[in-house]
């Protein structure tokens, strides 16, 4: 995954049972926006990235800056939960993209955030 250098960090949150830094950044194939959880001893350890490049599944779709595609299954449990708390990303999703083995939400970031 190719991504570009953070464009600015949140404070720190709780994932699991540790803290993590989030920092937004932008897929350099697509421009969209990337969420990253990182060590929050800023040792530039990657955590998880918390959200999904849709651009190039099934025939790609764009997002624009506001929106994100989450990944919020597997090892990325508890990534929802997290950026609400945050303010980052509102309760429900404002659409779903639909893949052959799983859901993809989409959800507007927080005018906060944007």
């Amino acid at each position: 995954m190719n991504l570009r250098a953070p464009v600015r960090a949140v404070s720190h949150m709780r994932f699991y049972k540790g803290e993590v830094l989030i920092e937004f950044r932008q897929y350099a194939d697509s421009d969209a926006t990337a969420i990253v959880f990182m060590a929050p001893d800023y040792s530039g350890e990657r955590i998880c990235t918390a959200t999904v490049n849709i651009t190039n599944e099934r025939g790609g779709v764009t997002l624009p800056p506001d929106e994100i595609a989450l990944k919020d299954y597997s090892e990325n449990e508890g990534v929802r939960e997290t950026l609400e708390a945050a303010g980052i990303i509102g309760a429900t999703p404002i659409a779903v993209i639909r893949l052959p083995f799983v859901v993809i939400p989409i959800f507007k970031l927080l005018p906060e955030v944007e």
